[in-house]
């Protein structure tokens, strides 16, 4: 015989390991493509104000 409260705890804790392991995946990604994003405006205004010197 099946245990419902058993049942709903496991389904309960599997939601949670995968809710988990999805933010970190997700922080990790949108972490990568923000460096990506701050590099790019760094050369941006690095060019900016090597053209302003001029």
């Amino acid at each position: 015989m099946v245990n419902t409260g058993d049942v709903i705890f496991q389904l309960f804790t599997l939601v949670l390991v995968f809710g988990i392991l999805s933010l970190i995946i997700i922080l990790l990604r949108s972490r990568k493509t923000t460096k990506k994003r701050i590099d790019r405006l760094e050369k941006e205004v690095m060019e900016l104000k090597s053209e302003t010197k001029r």
